[in-house]
């Protein structure tokens, strides 16, 4: 192949980002590779990979295509992998970029070995029964207990799984009652995070109420879940989290209850409700940005030469917390971003962590065949060295989401979801991902994207605050501005402290 000569052809490549997607038993290892634009504009760009001590063949590209992110699998854990990115335009090819090495690890936070970190394996036991079977009848699973016979009635909790029996229901231990459900508002549309409520907790034999499991869907047969959620504290009532609804949409819902030992109700009845349409929502454009929160056309938070705006795979907000520009972006293949939102914090009972913007949520939609995908969030201010990345669950609290690569400089973070697994929040394989995830700390950087004149005033960047009711205000004064006001407010406090003092002493 002829590398490019005489032909004016800049190929600068600034970075490359590997990013660890995951690992399973039968494809083992995968990994993405990003490169900035050439400029100009090629045909399109070749990878090349070899081991150790083995050439490139430039024969043979592992992969060609015109985008500047691919996603390479089968690797092999423990083998070197060294990559190198070239640009070509007819039979002209450019020099290699730099080369990046990727060696597969076993994932992190891998409570059972196989390869397959807690984020993405959806049994983190290996016992044969699922993570979300075992939480919802009250098994540990962290623990192998296919063996055991928890109720005492003869099979094992394998067993029970397979023959789809309940394996906390003892003999003697009578089901709960099915829950009575009760209208969510008079009449509809609702919003688009109404509460599901129904009504108290009876079981014949005494035993308390441990869990309730939730679900939404939008056929009234329950065949196709937008939600399946089993709770330990949103019992008699369930608050919708943001983005699992869509607009002008009719949905079916129910709940049944689960004792202490493990038992469970019948379903209660089928309630429905319809959502409300665009135009009385937070987005009326339906451009999945909530109109209050939308940037100006002008913002690059991903900084590869294209304004957001323009560009298919990236959706920008303000935050509603702290002074900050977030923006998400797809890095993987089938995967297609539909909204995001920004989600205040200071209202979630578990305070142990500072966010530094709030919550970022957004909303995937994964083509058929997808089962996981793979997210960058860009952010205007640079993370220190020690910022964590977090999700929320109404159960536990914070939990720290292990599946997550910081980028050199501190501005993005790229992570790995799996299709109903831990990191995706309606609980379902149903090609949706829902993920609310916040950054702990936000360094004090002075590069920080302005946030604008978001407000009527003018002047410098505004202080973007949820309100009680849940809608963005905006309070617009320049950063002097609060130093001069933080200022005086010190030298009138030390006054009102020293006066009387002088008085005193007079005396």
């Amino acid at each position: 192949m002829t590398q490019f000569g005489t032909k004016s052809f800049r190929f600068f490549f600034i970075f490359i980002t590997i990013i660890m997607i995951g690992v399973t038993h039968a494809y083992g290892a995968s990994v993405s590779l990003r490169w900035d634009a050439n400029d100009p504009t090629p045909d399109g760009y070749r990878v090349f990979v070899r081991e150790n001590s083995q050439d490139y063949d430039y024969d043979h590209p592992i992969w060609e295509d015109s985008v500047t992110t691919c996603s390479l699998s089968g690797l092999v854990v423990g083998v070197t992998y060294h990559f190198v990115v070239r640009a070509f335009e007819g039979d002209l090819e450019s020099a290699d970029s730099a080369e990046v090495s990727y060696t597969p690890e076993s994932a992190i936070a891998d409570n059972d070995g196989d390869g397959i970190s807690d984020d993405l394996d959806q049994d983190d036991d290996n016992d044969g029964m699922p993570d979300a079977w075992e939480i919802e009848y009250g098994l540990d699973p962290f623990v192998d207990d296919a063996d055991m016979d928890s109720d005492g009635d003869g099979m094992t909790n394998l067993e029970e799984y397979e023959h789809h029996t309940d394996p906390m229901n003892s003999p003697d231990n009578q089901v709960p009652d099915a829950p009575v459900i009760e209208t969510i508002v008079p009449v509809d549309p609702v919003s688009l995070t109404p509460v599901l409520i129904s009504g108290i907790f009876s079981d014949i034999d005494g035993d308390e109420h441990a869990y309730s499991r939730w679900q939404i869907s939008t056929e009234s047969d329950f065949s196709l879940l937008t939600l399946d959620n089993t709770c330990g504290v949103q019992l008699t009532s369930y608050a919708v989290g943001e983005l699992f609804l869509d607009v002008d949409t009719q949905y079916y819902w129910r709940v049944r209850y689960i004792d202490s030992r493990g038992g469970a109700s019948d379903w209660s009845e089928v309630g429905s409700f319809t959502t409300i349409p665009a135009e009385l929502s937070a987005d009326v454009d339906v451009n999945g940005i909530p109109d209050a929160l939308e940037v100006d056309d002008s913002v690059d938070i991903n900084e590869d030469g294209t304004p957001d705006s323009l560009e298919d795979d990236i959706l920008t907000l303000h935050s509603v917390e702290g002074e900050a520009i977030v923006g998400v972006e797809t890095v993987s293949e089938g995967a297609t971003l539909m909204a995001v939102a920004s989600i205040p914090t200071a209202n979630l009972s578990d305070q142990s962590v500072t966010m530094g913007f709030g919550l970022v949520g957004f909303k995937l939609f994964l083509d058929e065949g997808v089962t996981s995908a793979s997210v960058t969030i860009h952010f205007s201010d640079a993370i220190d060295g020690d910022g964590k990345l977090y999700k929320y669950f109404t159960d536990t609290g914070w939990e720290e989401f292990t599946n997550a690569v910081f980028s050199p400089d501190g501005k993005s973070v790229t992570i790995d979801l799996e299709d109903g697994g831990r990191g995706d929040d309606d609980g379902v394989q149903n090609g949706v991902i829902v993920d609310p995830t916040g950054i702990e700390a936000i360094s004090s950087s002075s590069d920080m994207i302005s946030t604008g004149d978001v407000g009527a005033a003018g002047g410098g960047g505004c202080f973007i605050n949820a309100g009680t009711d849940g809608v963005r205000v905006s309070s617009c004064f320049s950063a002097k501005s609060i130093i001069i006001m933080l200022a005086t407010l010190a030298m009138f406090l030390l006054l009102t402290a020293l006066i009387p003092q002088r008085v005193r002493l007079k005396k």
